[in-house]
């Protein structure tokens, strides 16, 4: 035998020797966390796989449990390899019928494109709601238009679901980060409400007036507590659109507080707020009723409005965690796919797409593209074989980037502070009331890149506590 080869030989034979021996201390951890009294009546599931997609360790990986967030990296790894990295969403503003003497004797159209970032007030995103609607009355102001004999007209129709997902809690749905992606999106779909400062403890919260929330009815029954830093108010809807109830909680203290509220129809605050802008322009407009429908096939484009691109999104989708934007996510793969987008629709079509590359998920239960539902149910197993199969796609580079990274950023920024596994956990993460999830690549010190899923359920005791039990694991896998 050549001494090269020889050299190989006892390299590659050192490898399998270490993953043995990590492999049995993962094990011997792993068997140890069932003994332990704050696991002992949750489910706890963890796979870590090696290069080649086998099993390095693992426990429970075939049992399903709800990945609350960690979902996202199932949405938008889909979305990376059907739409494309470079897709971007246009919503449009076009006009109908004709322009005399400074008069357009038709409708105005917005047309939606499912576009999550559309005039977004929480990301550090260029396409603000000011420049854009000051772009749209320049294009009036450039056809010489000074009065609108006709309607501003939504054309939603691009979707055939605008509203939430099944099965997502009341308690949600009514607050931001429960609202619904919609043909047309505006603002991250949110409104805040602000609660004044000096509360007393147990007295009733005071609204501070909001002119956002002119025209809708509120019962507030939220109480100051000074046991609590915490926000516990939730906002519900009421009777109807129209009408919302405020309950919970929230801390004393001297400063206003603020809690964010998800919009019934964004669409409908998008035409006022494009009426007020022409308004203040000089532009008139005879019906200032905001209405719907499909656009008609003689309208001429004035205005087109380019989101970032798709690995962009994704990024800013994963690092913070956005349901809006992983629900727009499912449903552009299902109008790239059927031309209609649809919740249930996007979720064959992402079942199918893997399918085909050797991934099945008839066995697990998937109701929305953002991991809110606690319907969804999903085995460790089969999202580290996701993360497996990702490393070979050409979206690849662009996808593990937009994960956060243990120490450093997005919802991973305060794990493993100054610890082995800093820097070494690229991952999405999942978080609800008795849920804590991890999903992603785990760095070791030799610069293997191991897939793995980490899932915990129904345990009472504090997150945090089941979030040093993963660093405990991280910590080991690190020496792979």
């Amino acid at each position: 035998m050549s001494k090269p080869i020889f050299l190989l030989g006892i390299f590659f034979l050192n490898i399998v020797c270490s993953e043995i021996k990590g492999q049995i201390k993962l094990d011997n951890i792993l068997q140890n966390f069932e003994k332990l009294p704050e696991l002992s009546q949750a489910t706890f599931s963890f796979c870590l796989l090696n290069e080649e997609g086998n099993v390095i360790s693992s426990i429970n990986k075939n049992k399903n449990l709800i990945p609350a967030s960690s979902l996202k990296v199932l949405t938008t790894a889909t979305a990376l390899q059907l739409l494309g990295t470079d897709y971007t969403y246009n919503t449009s503003l076009a006009y109908s019928g004709k322009i005399e003497a400074n008069i357009l004797k038709g409708n105005l159209y917005i047309i939606g494109s499912c576009d999550p970032s559309f005039c977004t007030k929480a990301y550090d995103i260029t396409n603000n709601s000011d420049k854009i609607l000051d772009t749209w009355v320049s294009s009036l102001k450039g056809l010489e238009i000074n009065k609108i004999e006709g309607s501003i007209i939504m054309d939603q129709e691009i979707i055939d679901d605008n509203y939430p997902a099944q099965s997502w809690l009341l308690e949600d749905i009514g607050n931001y980060y429960g609202t619904a992606a919609y043909a047309i999106n505006y603002q991250d779909n949110s409104y805040e409400i602000n609660f004044k400062a000096n509360r007393t403890h147990g007295n009733s919260a005071e609204i501070i007036p909001n002119q956002e929330l002119y025209n809708v009815s509120i019962h507030n029954t939220v109480k100051a507590d000074s046991q609590t830093k915490k926000d516990n108010a939730y906002i519900f809807y009421g009777k109807n659109e129209n009408a919302i109830v405020l309950r919970g909680t929230i801390p004393t203290g001297d400063k206003p507080f603020t809690i964010k509220g998800s919009m019934i129809d964004p669409s409908k605050k998008l035409g006022a707020d494009l009426i007020q802008k022409m308004q203040s322009s000089g532009i008139r407009i005879s019906n200032t009723t905001i209405g719907s429908g499909s656009v008609i096939s003689n309208v001429k484009i004035l205005s087109q409005t380019k989101s970032l691109p798709l690995k962009e999104l994704v990024t800013i989708t994963n690092q913070n965690s956005v349901n809006l934007y992983a629900e727009a996510l499912l449903k552009t793969i299902s109008i790239q796919q059927s031309k209609i987008g649809s919740t249930v629709d996007g979720i064959e079509q992402m079942k199918k797409y893997w399918l085909q590359k050797g991934l099945n998920f008839e066995k697990s239960k998937i109701v929305d593209g953002s991991g809110l539902s606690r319907v969804n149910l999903i085995s460790s197993e089969l999202l580290s074989k996701l993360m497996w199969f990702m490393i070979k796609e050409t979206s690849y580079k662009t996808f593990i980037s937009s994960l956060a990274i243990s120490g450093y950023t997005g919802t991973l920024k305060s794990l493993c502070q100054n610890q082995a596994c800093k820097g070494a956990v690229i991952a999405k993460t999942g978080t609800m009331d008795g849920v804590v999830s991890y999903v992603g690549y785990i760095k070791t010190s030799s610069n293997r890149i191991l897939p793995f899923a980490l899932m915990i359920n129904n345990f009472v005791e504090a997150p945090k506590k089941m979030k040093k039990l993963g660093e405990i694991i991280f910590n080991e896998a690190v020496n792979l």
